[in-house]
């Protein structure tokens, strides 16, 4: 262990020194770098040529920063606690590890999102050939280009499969994870309070159903609330002291909130709250350094924010009067209630509304009244919001999960600062700490199985595991070749959407039941047809084509969804 632990000395001395208190670059220098990066960003936006293509590459170069700098982070101090024979975060690191990754890109473990599917194919296809990568233009039906250059990276790497497809989202989500402890840990150091509390806030935010369900989606859904976990860390490592190196950091991750699915604005507007108030607070201390370096990280992060919108189409948030009201008390039910489905378990409700009364009636202090109008705003605008289809509000707070990790930290915070009050507290709170870290990984992991027992593969991601076998055994997965799909079992969305990313090459022909047939194929390409089993292939055949068809199944116990599949080519 202690060789190994040594061959890391390298890394922890390079974040030592990367995030320590000394002066890379002076405090006015770092002010004068980010005006050039915003006067940047708005030149992008406004003119064509080279100065989209040299923002997209300082983003870049950013962000390349930003991870690495994460990953150093997470990495010097898993090994930094090793060494102390602490576990609680090497804990957390394995467990929340083994929910995200375990059996990654598996259908019987978790779908393959459709909609996850199209939204990198039209960023793949449209976007990234583009001198700047689409960095200030829209992608998938409006959203923002620039989130999903992140997600894509696993992609354009390795190739378009079931496994890269869902990394992109899982290794954000994670990291996010695991940044969160680290900035609640050093947050709650500050004031006293064990790093059992800072698990116990964590391992909360997965006490909650609708974050278990729409994680695995693995779509553009969970952007936001891992984005909201890595800036809500990053600024609570830096609440005491901003660097310059942090300014980055802090300004990238925090503007990239702003860039990407429409929940994300309401973080992004939030985290413009946070650092109005830190700038005054810097303020009244007379910190000048502290003052210049809080107002870099804002100036950028807001610039980001506004420039989007000049881009931007899915801003839609203005409600029909008429449901508004119905919606929000749908809504509210949901979310206190549990009714008619379980926002989040009863017991954590209690605690949730407690805090919601004492934070509205300013008991504990002016953030939390402002942390609790910004949850309720949220919750609002998450369930009334018309977005591009209207739909049940029950639906529609998935939303809102964005707000949990905020929610976590701002409750135990101001339960913490209360109880720490008590003379007892000093005995009671460690012993306490420990039985609500089992109860939440009790629940967690409970939430966890639920989800399993619930789901189960459709006749979707039966359809694209058989279509991507039969395709690799034939050799023709990265070629061109002709789909003609006539079925009932699947849908035509799923099948465009898979086609549009894992066949990238082939031309996708999804033809109703009643439709008229598919005549003219391209006499150079294979050409695949999967029907319903009592469609007979000949009628889509013209002179020439030869090949044979089957009748087989779907599903590969050969139980479910039976089709006739065929693959053909020219032979005159």
């Amino acid at each position: 262990m202690n060789i190994s632990l040594k061959l890391f000395r390298l890394p922890i001395r390079l974040t030592a020194r990367l995030f320590s208190a000394a002066k890379p670059l002076p405090h006015w220098m770092m002010l004068g770098l980010v005006v050039i990066l915003c006067l940047l960003e708005t030149a992008a936006y406004r003119t064509h040529g080279a100065f989209p293509v040299i923002a997209s590459r300082a983003w870049a170069l950013m962000g390349v920063a930003y991870f690495g700098a994460t990953g150093m982070l997470i990495a010097g101090s898993l090994l930094s606690d090793l060494r102390r024979r602490s576990c609680v975060f090497a804990i957390l690191v394995v467990a929340l590890g083994i929910m995200v990754f375990y059996r990654l890109g598996d259908i019987y473990h978790l779908q393959i999102n459709y909609e996850s599917a199209t939204q990198l194919a039209s960023f793949l296809k449209f976007n990234i050939h583009k001198p700047d990568w689409g960095y200030t233009g829209n992608a998938f039906v409006g959203y923002p280009a620039r989130q999903f250059i992140i997600v894509a990276i696993p992609s354009l790497l390795f190739g378009n499969e079931v496994l890269w497809l869902q990394f992109g989202y899982a290794i954000l989500f994670y990291s996010g994870g695991l940044c969160f402890f680290l900035g609640v840990r050093h947050y709650f150091a500050t004031k006293q309070h064990g790093e059992l509390w800072a698990l116990f806030t964590v391992l909360s935010c997965f006490t909650f159903p609708y974050v278990i369900r729409y994680l695995y989606n693995m779509e553009q859904i969970i952007l936001p609330i891992a984005l909201v976990m890595h800036a809500m860390g990053w600024f609570l490592l830096s609440l005491e002291k901003l660097t310059a190196p942090r300014v980055l950091i802090l300004a990238w991750i925090c503007g990239l909130l702003g860039t990407s699915y429409t929940p994300g604005l309401a973080a992004w507007a939030l985290f413009q709250i946070f650092f109005f108030l830190v700038i005054v607070q810097a303020a009244r201390q007379e910190r000048r350094g502290q003052i210049v370096l809080w107002v870099s990280a804002w100036a950028y992060t807001l610039t980001v924010g506004l420039c989007s919108f000049v881009t931007r189409i899915d801003v839609r948030l203005v409600p029909k009067p008429a449901h508004s009201a119905g919606s929000l008390l749908t809504a509210l039910k949901v979310f206190f209630l549990g009714q008619p489905t379980e926002y989040m378990p009863p017991v954590l409700a209690i605690f949730v509304a407690m805090f919601f009364l004492l934070a509205l009636t300013g008991r504990i202090g002016f953030i939390k009244w402002i942390t609790a109008v910004w949850f309720l705003a949220v919750i609002y605008f998450s369930a009334a919001s018309a977005g591009y289809t209207q739909y049940d509000p029950v639906y529609t707070l998935y939303r809102s999960i964005l707000l949990i990790p905020v929610m976590m930290l701002a409750c135990w915070d101001s339960y913490l600062d209360i109880f720490k009050k008590f003379k007892q507290w000093k005995h009671a709170g460690p012993i306490l700490a420990v039985i609500l870290c089992l109860a939440a990984a009790a629940a967690a992991t409970h939430v966890y199985f639920e989800r399993q027992k619930s789901y189960g593969p459709s006749s979707k991601e039966f359809f694209i595991s058989f279509l991507l076998n039969r395709a690799e055994s034939a050799g023709i997965r990265r070629k061109p070749a002709i789909l003609i799909s006539q079925t009932n079992q699947v849908t035509y969305h799923p099948i465009q959407g898979y086609g549009e990313y894992f066949f990238p090459l082939w031309q996708m022909c999804i033809l109703p039941v009643d439709s008229p047939k598919f005549a003219h194929p391209t006499q150079s390409q294979p050409l695949v047809i999967i029907t319903d089993s009592e469609i007979a292939h000949k009628n889509f055949l013209p002179a020439g084509w030869t090949g044979t068809d089957e009748i087989t199944y779907l599903d590969v116990y050969r139980r479910r969804f039976p089709v006739r599949y065929g693959l053909y080519r020219y032979s005159p």
